[in-house]
C-alpha cells in the first residue's frame, strides 16, 4: 500500500511538472507570439515609413523679371514748307498836289543836306508832312546824294519797291529824288521836287509809275 501511495504520489508530482512545465512552454509561446508580434508591427511601421517617407514639398518660386528697354526711333519728316504767295502791294489811288511850301533854305539846311537841291525839298516834306524827323544820317546811315538813297534805305530795312503811294519818296538811282503827292488810276503818279532841271526850283510832274522805285519811309 505504501509503494502504491508512494508511485501514486510520484506520478501526480509528474504529472504536475508537466503540468507545469506545459504552462511555463505555453506562457513563453505566448511571450514569444507578443514579442514577434510587436516585433512585426514596428518593423512594419519602419517599413512603412521608409516605404514611404514623408513628402517634403520644396517650393521654388521664381520671380521672371522681364526688362523692357525704351529704344528711341529717330523719325524724320520730310516737310514740304508750303510758302504763300508774295502779294505784290496795290497802289492806293489819290491824293493832291501841296505846292511849294519849302522854306527859304539857303546853304546847308537844318537836315545836313545842301540846300534848294531835290534831297533838301525830300527831306523837309518827311518832317514836315510825314512826321519822320529824317536827316542825312537817318537810322545812324549816311544818306548822301540822291543816287544813295535807295541803298541807304535798305541797309536799315525799309521797303523799296516799284509801288508808289503818297508820302513815299520816288527815287532813281540816276541821281534823282521826289515825293509822290498823288497815285493816279491810270499809271501814272504826280510828284512834287526841286531842282528837277538844275534851276534850284520847286517843280511838279506827272510821270509813269515805272519812271522811279519808291522808298516806303512813312507813307501817309
Amino acid at each position: 500500500a505504501a509503494a502504491a501511495k508512494a508511485a501514486a504520489a510520484k506520478k501526480a508530482a509528474a504529472a504536475k511538472a508537466a503540468a507545469a512545465k506545459k504552462a511555463a512552454a505555453a506562457k513563453a509561446h505566448a511571450q514569444t507570439s507578443r514579442s514577434t508580434t510587436r516585433t512585426a508591427l514596428a518593423k512594419a511601421v519602419v517599413n512603412k515609413a521608409v516605404k514611404k517617407p514623408a513628402a517634403r514639398v520644396t517650393t521654388t518660386k521664381t520671380t521672371t523679371r522681364t526688362t523692357t528697354k525704351a529704344t528711341t526711333k529717330t523719325v524724320t519728316v520730310s516737310r514740304t514748307a508750303v510758302r504763300a504767295p508774295v502779294i505784290a502791294p496795290v497802289a492806293r489811288t489819290g491824293g493832291y498836289v501841296i505846292g511849294n511850301d519849302y522854306p527859304g533854305y539857303y546853304g546847308t539846311d537844318p537836315f545836313r543836306f545842301t540846300a534848294r537841291q531835290c534831297t533838301s525839298f525830300v527831306a523837309w516834306r518827311l518832317n514836315s508832312r510825314n512826321g519822320v524827323a529824317f536827316n542825312v544820317f537817318y537810322r545812324g546811315v549816311k544818306w548822301g546824294n540822291a543816287s544813295n538813297w535807295g541803298y541807304a534805305a535798305r541797309s536799315v530795312g525799309i521797303r523799296v519797291d516799284s509801288t508808289p503811294a503818297r508820302g513815299a519818296v520816288a527815287w532813281s538811282s540816276a541821281g534823282h529824288v521826289a515825293w509822290v503827292s498823288r497815285v493816279n488810276g491810270d499809271g501814272t503818279i504826280t510828284i512834287e521836287e526841286y531842282n528837277w532841271n538844275y534851276d534850284r526850283s520847286y517843280h511838279t510832274r506827272t510821270v509813269p509809275v515805272s519812271k522811279f522805285r519808291y522808298i516806303h519811309i512813312a507813307d501817309l
